[in-house]
């Protein structure tokens, strides 16, 4: 009867489950905003919208209402689902949740339209009657289209609710105060493991206002409870797994012999006829026998079968309420330490203000201890304690441990690292063990290896301590190791053909590691050696992730220089050479001499390049048309040189471009012959990359050459030009793909954007020409050869020598029209005859016919040369003496005429001729406008050979002289190419735009902290002073260690120093005493003086 009222039950429950999922979304619904249950503008409307959530919750507090288990379960789920996704429903539990909003939510939908007005009641009730009416039919339609829109019944998952907008709301309703009551008066497991799930939602994403309200509650002498209370749940946990009894079961079957790993009723339960079970000690000696697990132990029955030996994990303690309560604890311990809390990681290492500290830190890798066997049966077991039931339990052990340490925190890196526990031998065993256990599950197996990775790369951070590193180095072992598992993971995931952008793949994985090795490499030769030896093979996997890693120098907030190592995003790979070219050589020092500014500043329209880039990949033709844009721009310009050659040298064409041209049948095929040799050429040597362009446009020209011996030369030059109209059409379309448009990074409409472009307004201007030429003239085709232009630098400049200074020419200019003008008058008003102009016109052609003997006669014609004055007005004057006088050598003296010498105003005439030829010719054209021109010219050449020395002898990041390096152990190139390469610092950008913050390590956070205004508004400031300025670690590393002598040497004075306060402050303390005792014995002394004599002689009273 029991069993078939159990299975009713279970029946109703699947059959009921959407329904009751639906009714609790909507009790959630009526917890977001319980004001909607009331009429709009009413007293209980107001009243609820503030006061309902935080009286719920402060009545939750109530010693009555906590002893109910079963409720108060029930109230922080409630809690719980308000900051989750709303759930999935079927079509019934749809049914049904429009129902109860429909029912609940009536009166707030019909008043929710209404609002106050002053118009007359009659138009009000006619407003009401059109309002009203419709919404009501719509309610019995489909009650949802209203109420899912409406600002006040959102629920989280609308863009108008984030969680961090609940998580903050709750917070304010003092929901962190009760968790944290709950917590601190031992409840049961059931209810501590929903208050712990509740505040792991609340804290989900690192909610800054949390941690601060969280940090003032926990941070006064009250908050010992809650330590203690944590304390004790990871001291239940601990020994609930050292009490179950442990051990080895050695299973026989046919073929094969299992080696089972069992804890609890699992021993007890495991019985074979060829079953064997081994105590502690046997379990050693048989796995240290054999750690591959191929042979057979001696207790084995000689009689069965030889076969291989598999490890199965068998059943573990997972179920009990003591270690459920583990893995969300472990994550709201990773979540106090979120955003590297500072003030929080040093606290759940010691706690100040309490009578007893509690070392959560240590407790945590004490539990790592234990869930791994250590304490059962040592790192020899560690691959047969690890299985798919705990493994995301150690998992989020060592992430909460990574969480401790990241910032970094100093105080919980050497805690971690100390030998009070073997909490770095386990996370070296998970890198190096392979996880026997997890075979089936794989993916698994690699995430407790990455993670592992990260927890000590979070211990070693930022430290100056060598111990731990060097205690690190030891644990490991050998150099060729790490780099082995580097190998072997990379071979895997190859074999495997895993996915390389998972986490948790094999090469991802192995990628980790590499960082690892490259972090501890800095401080072993050896392991340095073998990585740079792997790396100088190509074939090697090393060399594969050595290509996708990086590295850079910061400069921390004390000053120190620190060095970050990082994975290189794929959207790196996006990055074309033109365009590193044109940062790398357009990029302009600041007045401190530092390029570092620019360039960061350079690094968003990069960053928007590789997006586009990248978004590209999706629309094949596209991608490739923009990645070749450079291969568009040389032949557009070939083709406009071929198209001008043909115009130059066969125009105008034959009877209207119609007849064909005449040639030799012999030259013809000779010059075929000749290009069919050159393709067959061209063909074997097409893999010489140096020469393959050489060859193109030799192959190329033959043709052309050939079709215009054998074609028409209309039809030669149509052809051509439909191919330079295809190409610039390519080349726009490449430049739209490069700014986004094809991946609606930028809207087509937005035409205000593409005129700002100035490539893309060069190609289209260049397209309207070359369409022009191809349908209208084809002289409209010699303006695409100013392209070349845009293509070399040295035109740039000459044009640039112009434009730069054009301001001052164009002064320049105007004082010399306003010379001529002075001279125009003086010509007027005493030379005005002087100015005779030879014209010619065309009317006045006179023909002549001439004959000749046989009376065939001809046509000449002659033209007729008359004198003009050009001097009759003002105007005229100034108009011939800026034509003349400013184009001719010797000044307006030379195109006037030359009086003789008797003439009353002969010297006056040389006076005025010799001025204008010093004053215009000589100084203002000559000195002033060709002098700025030439002058800007040698200074732009100046600049370019200064530009390219710097970029040649220094630094560009920290501007450091190629000079310094001599002597040193890092050469110059070495120090671009790998401490300060300048592409490796926009990749760290990238890194930190791509990552999610709460996975950022300490110095991470630091960099983003300096830029976070600029990433998130590109208007807004950065500070760049974590880019090192005239240092480097390399040059660096002598100074460390004078500073490490001096800070041991301050060390000691230090403790001598305290030694002899303390025995000073001992002998202060016994003259103070001294001095108390003489004191009173003087008072007591002036006391006896005072007394009268006849009590002087009492000895009592003396006394």
């Amino acid at each position: 009867v029991i069993e078939g009222v159990q299975a009713i039950v279970s029946e109703l429950t699947d059959c009921w489950k959407d329904l009751i999922i639906a009714e609790r979304s909507v009790l959630v619904n009526v917890l977001h905003r319980p004001e909607a249950l009331f009429t709009r503008a009413t007293k209980a409307f107001k009243r609820t919208s503030t006061r309902f959530l935080k009286r719920i919750i402060n009545h939750m507090e109530n010693e009555i209402y906590l002893n109910d288990e079963d409720l108060t379960v029930c109230m922080l789920t409630y809690f719980r689902e308000m900051m989750e996704p709303p759930p999935k429903l079927s079509d019934e539990g749809k049914k049904l949740r429009k129902l109860l909003l429909q029912t609940f939510f009536s009166n707030y939908l019909l008043e929710q339209n209404r609002s106050p007005s002053t118009q007359s009641p009659k138009k009000l009730k006619r407003k009401r009657t059109k309002i009203i009416q419709p919404l009501q039919l719509v309610l019995r339609e489909d009650p949802l289209v209203h109420i899912e829109n409406d600002p006040l019944l959102v629920c989280l998952g609308d863009k108008d609710l984030t969680l961090e907008d609940v998580q903050c709301g709750l917070n304010s309703c003092n929901l962190t105060s009760l968790i944290v009551n709950i917590i601190m008066k031992s409840p049961q497991y059931q209810v501590m493991i929903e208050a712990v799930q509740l505040a792991v939602t609340l804290l989900d994403g690192g909610n800054v206002y949390v941690q601060r309200s969280l940090w003032k509650i926990l941070n006064h002498s009250k908050s010992e409870d809650f330590f203690k209370e944590i304390y004790d749940r990871f001291r239940d946990a601990q020994k609930e797994i050292k009490h179950s009894s442990t051990g080895l079961v050695i299973m026989e079957t046919e073929g094969s012999t299992n080696l089972i790993v069992v804890q609890d009723n699992a021993r007890k339960s495991t019985s074979a006829p060829h079953g064997t079970a081994l105590d502690i000690n046997e379990q050693l000696s048989l796995v240290a026998s054999s750690s591959s697990i191929s042979t057979r132990t001696s207790r084995l029955d000689s009689k069965s079968a030889a076969g291989p030996i598999n490890v199965i994990a068998g059943q573990n303690l997972m179920g009990t309420p003591e270690l459920k309560l583990m893995e969300p604890l472990l994550r709201l311990l990773q979540l106090f330490c979120e955003n590297h809390n500072t003030d929080m990681q040093n606290y759940l290492h010691h706690q100040k203000k309490s009578k007893s500290s509690y070392n959560l830190v240590l407790e945590t890798l004490q539990f790592l201890d234990c869930i791994c066997g250590i304490t059962t049966g040592g790192l020899v077991l560690l691959s047969l304690y690890i299985h798919s039931e705990n493994v995301c339990l150690i998992d989020q052990c060592l992430t909460t441990l990574t969480e401790y340490c990241q910032g970094p925190c100093h105080e919980n890196q050497r805690c971690i690292a100390s030998n009070e526990s073997s909490g770095i031998d386990i996370i070296v065993s998970l890198i190096q063990t392979e996880l026997t256990a997890l075979e089936d599950h794989q993916e698994l197996a690699m995430k407790i290896k990455s993670t592992a990775s990260q927890t000590l790369l979070a211990v070693m951070e930022s430290h100056q301590d060598l111990d731990i590193i060097e205690r690190i180095i030891m644990k490991i072992g050998s150099p060729e190791q790490l780099v082995s598992i580097c190998r072997d993971l990379y071979k895997s995931g190859e074999k495997e053909k895993v996915e390389g952008d998972d986490d948790n793949s094999p090469v991802q994985v192995g990628h980790n590691i590499y960082i690892l090795a490259h972090q501890l490499a800095r401080h072993n030769k050896p392991l340095q050696i073998e990585l740079e030896k792997a790396c100088s093979n190509e074939q090697d996997p090393i060399r594969y992730y050595a290509d996708r890693t990086a590295q850079i120098e910061i400069v921390r907030s004390d000053r120190k220089l620190e060095q970050i190592v990082f994975p290189k995003n794929q959207l790196c790979n996006a990055l074309t050479p033109a365009s590193q070219d044109r940062v790398y050589q357009t990029t302009e020092c600041d007045l401190q001499g530092s390029k570092v500014e620019e360039f960061f500043f350079k690094m968003d329209e990069l960053y928007e390049e590789m997006l586009c880039q990248e978004a590209l990949k999706a629309h094949p033709i596209q991608y490739r048309m923009s990645a070749n844009i450079a291969t568009w721009s040389g032949l557009s310009f070939y083709l406009a040189v071929i198209i001008n050659m043909i115009i130059l040298f066969y125009y105008p064409f034959f009877k209207g471009n119609q007849s064909k041209r005449d040639g030799n049948i012999f030259s013809t095929l000779t010059l075929w012959c000749i290009f069919v040799s050159i393709l067959v050429l061209f063909w074997f040597m097409n893999k010489r990359s140096k020469i393959r362009k050489r060859m193109w446009v030799t192959v190329t020209t033959f043709g052309i050459l050939c079709c215009l011996r054998t074609f028409e030369i209309t039809t030669v030059l149509f052809v051509i030009g439909f191919l330079q109209v295809l190409n610039k059409c390519i080349l726009l379309a490449s430049a739209f793909g490069n700014r986004g448009v094809f991946t609606n990074k930028v809207p087509w409409h937005n035409v205000q954007h593409y005129v700002k472009d100035t490539a893309i307004m060069y190609h289209s201007i260049n397209l309207v020409f070359c369409l022009l030429g191809w349908v209208c003239h084809e002289f409209f085709y010699c303006i695409l050869l100013f392209e070349i232009v845009y293509r070399e630098e040295m035109l740039q400049s000459v044009i640039r020598s112009v434009t730069r200074n054009i301001l001052s020419i164009f002064l320049t200019a105007t004082l010399a029209v306003i010379l001529i003008y002075l001279y125009s008058i003086l010509a007027y008003v005493f030379f005005g005859d002087d100015f005779l102009m030879e014209t010619h016109p065309k009317a006045m052609i006179r023909a002549r016919e001439l004959c000749d003997a046989d009376e065939t006669c001809k046509t000449e014609g002659t033209w007729s040369i008359y004198l003009e004055p050009s001097c009759e007005t003002l105007f005229m004057c100034l108009i011939t003496v800026l034509r003349d006088g400013v184009k001719s050598g010797g000044g307006i003296g030379d195109n006037i005429r030359r009086p003789p010498s008797y003439e009353p105003l002969f010297f006056i005439r040389v006076l005025y001729d010799l001025s204008f030829f010093f004053l215009v010719i000589v100084i203002i054209i000559q000195n002033l406008i060709f002098g700025v021109i030439i002058d800007t010219f040698a200074t732009l050449r100046a600049e370019k050979n200064q530009k390219q020395d710097m970029l040649k002898n220094s630094c560009f990041i920290c501007g450091l002289q190629r000079s310094k390096f001599e002597n040193q152990s890092v050469t110059f190139k070495d120090h671009i190419d790998k401490e300060h390469n300048m592409w490796n610092y926009l990749y760290f950008i990238v890194h930190l735009r791509t990552k999610q913050k709460t996975e950022f390590t300490g110095p991470e956070s630091y960099v983003y902290d300096q830029i976070k205004d600029h990433i998130e508004s590109k208007s807004g400031s950065a500070n760049l002073e974590w880019f090192p300025r005239l240092r480097c670690m390399s040059l660096d590393s002598e100074e460390p260690e004078q500073e490490q002598n001096e800070m041991k040497d301050l060390q000691h004075q230090l403790t001598e120093t305290t030694a002899l306060v303390k025995f000073l402050s001992v002998q202060l303390g016994d003259l103070r005493d001294k001095m108390n005792e003489q004191r009173k014995l003087l008072q007591r002394k002036q006391l006896h003086a005072t007394l009268p004599s006849t009590l002087q002689r009492l000895p009592s009273v003396a006394y």
